[in-house]
């Protein structure tokens, strides 16, 4: 173990820049700035865990936290007394992936910022270009006039995705004014409106009583939104 601190200066950096203050011959402490070999046992002065720490700092649940020196010793020790034999099968693969620098998927500081980055895209209206493809080709249809149910026969999409995806693109209001509904959608709406549950609808006309709720609240939402 070493007695020494860094330089306040380096220490502000090293709290931006926290995968440095793992080096060579030791590590930083980014609680309180301070050089050791190991830093597990120095952690729970301040209170911490050692998971704890890592999930402030940023780094990942299998980083050692310790000098790059004292875990190759450490690494020739364990390979020395045989431990991988004792490991489960998947930490050599493991292992060998950390050791690429590939992070592994199921990790949550991997997982969640790449989450959080693709949500702040998708606010921002980023699209994969086969889906805008696919926007286009809505808006096409919707240009040209055509109902509800030739559009999904020409998507592949449900009635329910395509709603969805209409109401995204702003276009859902132009085609409730096209839509006309089947003799059977026409049956569920009566039916619906004289009181009775999905269950004894759907014994009547011989549907699921999950697609007698979906559809009987697409048509009363269109019946609503209809000048």
């Amino acid at each position: 173990m070493l007695l020494e601190t860094v330089s306040s200066r380096e220490f502000r950096y090293l709290r931006h820049h926290f995968r440095e203050a793992q080096r060579k011959n030791h590590v930083v402490c980014l609680e309180c700035g301070a050089i050791f070999k190991s830093l597990p046992q120095h952690v729970r002065k301040h209170g911490l865990s050692i998971q704890e720490y890592k999930e402030s700092w940023g780094y990942n649940r299998s980083n050692p936290l310790v000098a790059e020196n004292t875990h190759r010793i450490r690494r020739r020790v364990a390979l020395a007394m045989n431990l991988p034999a004792l490991s489960q099968p998947s930490s050599l693969r493991k292992a060998l992936r950390a050791r690429r620098g590939k992070p592994s998927p199921h990790r949550p500081e991997s997982r969640f910022p790449q989450k959080e980055a693709g949500h702040e895209r998708r606010k921002q209206g980023w699209r994969p270009p086969k889906l805008k493809i696919k926007d286009e080709a809505l808006r096409l249809l919707v240009r040209q006039g055509h109902d509800a149910e030739e559009i999904s026969l020409r998507t592949g999409l449900s009635y329910r995705q395509l709603r969805k995806r209409l109401r995204a693109l702003k276009l859902h209001s132009a085609l409730v004014l096209r839509f006309k509904p089947r003799e059977k959608d026409l049956k569920i709406l009566k039916l619906r409106r004289s009181g009775l549950w999905a269950s004894e609808i759907s014994k009547r006309i011989g549907m699921y009583p999950r697609s007698v709720r979906i559809r009987g609240q697409v048509l009363q939402s269109d019946s609503a939104e209809k000048p």
